[in-house]
């Protein structure tokens, strides 16, 4: 079985099909035309660098995600303006992904129009774009609210993006809330609605994303990408941080029989190569 494994420290193949998408959503908007992948290394995700474009708020909110330098008063033209700026600056500094959130009013209700303008735009130009559902503030309890409103926001996107291969699903950001066994059957049941390629779905380690091992001992998840967010003041002080090795940005994550290749960015990386937002 091979995993690979992302790491995003928070501060920063041609898709098959969609079926239960295709049967379930109410089918107001058309999916994206096909996109190619730009990244199609599959030994390894060295190819993922970026950042998180993030709601200034956090991501847990109650209402519509905005991330920062967006107004949801923005016509289109505008919106994409800002998104060309976004991705000069990251290609200019040799970042070539973005981690954008997601809940079920920002895909559910009439912002989701300009918000998949944003979304598109990025990934046509090359940019690998990961959507992660973030949980409200209202809950805030390392679950899922609402499972129905869950499903339905990911059937819109899912449909929405299953040809375009440069879009990659993360389930749902730090699920600290479950336990193990719980994460893997909420984990399973959405990997099997989706026909969609195990290499496009992101799966966060138990906790706060920080339990990749048990989740990558399950061979329902082969192919999968495991995202693992290194805190280093989880471990008493930032000294830790060798566990990263002597590149400052791999290290390897050992399970039973397996070992994962570990791809890290954090807050720093963005400090030293100059990453401001608007």
């Amino acid at each position: 079985m091979k995993l690979k494994v992302i790491a995003i420290v928070i501060g920063i193949y041609f898709v098959l099909g969609c079926k239960k998408a295709a049967d379930s959503v109410v089918k107001t908007e058309l999916p994206d035309a096909p996109v190619p992948a730009a990244d199609t290394v599959l030994s390894s995700t060295a190819n993922f660098k970026g950042v998180n474009w993030a709601d200034e708020r956090d991501n847990f909110v109650n209402d519509w995600l905005v991330i920062s330098g967006i107004n949801t008063t923005d016509e289109e033209p505008v919106l994409l303006a800002k998104t060309d700026m976004v991705i000069d600056m990251l290609k200019s500094k040799g970042a070539n992904t973005v981690r954008l959130p997601i809940n079920p009013p920002t895909v559910m209700q009439n912002f989701w129009t300009k918000y998949s303008s944003i979304i598109t735009r990025l990934s046509k130009s090359g940019i690998k774009v990961v959507l992660a559902y973030w949980e409200s503030a209202a809950s805030k309890d390392g679950k899922v609210d609402d499972m129905t409103a869950f499903q339905k926001m990911w059937d819109k996107v899912v449909y929405r993006y299953q040809y375009n291969a440069n879009v990659y699903f993360e389930i749902m950001n730090e699920p600290h809330g479950y336990g193990v066994n719980e994460l893997k059957d909420l984990y399973n049941n959405w990997i099997i609605s989706y026909n969609i390629s195990h290499r496009r779905m992101i799966l966060d380690g138990a906790g706060y994303a920080t339990d990749v091992n048990s989740i990558g001992d399950d061979s329902r998840f082969s192919g999968c990408l495991l995202s693992f967010h290194f805190y280093t003041w989880f471990n008493g002080d930032y000294k830790n941080h060798s566990r990263l090795g002597n590149s400052g940005s791999f290290l390897e994550v050992s399970s039973k029989n397996h070992r994962y290749r570990v791809w890290c960015t954090y807050d720093y990386w963005k400090k030293l190569h100059g990453i401001t937002w608007f």
